[in-house]
């Protein structure tokens, strides 16, 4: 699922960086984080501009997911059907990003994609 290795001294500089996004703790890193990169269920392009992580959730997990606005990280080992956009952050290149990420699917099969809305959490579909 990767589009480029993975730098994480740039990783760490994104997350530190981005308005509204701040690690949690160790173990939020290594759930939400490391673990979705150990699965290679992330993507990202060649400065780390952006990175993405996403899951392929049973429906109880999406279900947990929507009730208690944290995804099981269990999440990240399953394979569904559907795939999930879970963690989705940007510097400033938010649409040339979602670009990549479709474009990334698209060449994998996918022709949609989920993702909890944190205005309203409703559940976002992206078809193409």
């Amino acid at each position: 699922m990767t589009t480029t290795h993975l730098n994480y001294e740039s990783l760490i500089k994104l997350l530190a960086t981005t308005d509204g996004y701040c690690i949690q703790d160790i173990e939020w890193f290594y759930h939400y984080i490391q673990v979705p990169i150990s699965q290679g269920q992330y993507i990202t392009d060649e400065e780390c501009n952006f990175f993405c992580t996403i899951a392929f959730p049973t429906k109880a997990q999406i279900h947990e997911y929507k009730a208690r606005w944290i995804l099981n990280p269990d999440a990240f080992y399953e394979q569904e059907d559907d795939v999930w956009l879970v963690d989705f952050i940007a510097r400033d290149r938010f649409l040339p990003s979602l670009r990549i990420i479709k474009s990334v699917l698209s060449s994998l099969g996918y022709k949609q994609c989920y993702w909890l809305r944190d205005k309203n959490g409703k559940v976002g579909l992206h078809r193409w």
